[in-house]
């Protein structure tokens, strides 16, 4: 097993008899996708509620406020995705 984790970078060996090497796998999977996740505050307006669905289906929303002109959603998402969303609402807002 050893001889695979030192041929292959970022590996983990684990048992499938003892489980050893499990929780040194969650580790390392938890340590990613923290690095890759970001924290957002975005104020999506009614007009393009798609947003909303999209935030929904691939990130974990913290809290979700209605207003009378926008949402407010708070949530963790890829730092691809916050991107993604941050640009759109500010094209939105030029073509307004």
């Amino acid at each position: 097993i050893n001889h695979w984790t030192s041929e292959y970078t970022n590996s983990i060996a684990i048992s499938a008899i003892t489980g050893e090497g499990v929780n040194l796998l969650f580790e390392k999977i938890t340590d990613f996708l923290s690095r890759s996740m970001e924290k957002i505050k975005i104020n999506i307006p009614y007009s393009m509620i798609n947003l909303r669905e999209i935030i929904y289906k691939q990130g974990n929303v913290l809290s979700e406020k209605f207003t009378s002109k926008q949402i407010v959603i708070k949530a963790e998402v890829t730092k691809k995705l916050a991107s993604i969303v941050k640009k759109r609402i500010k094209d939105n807002d030029r073509h307004i």
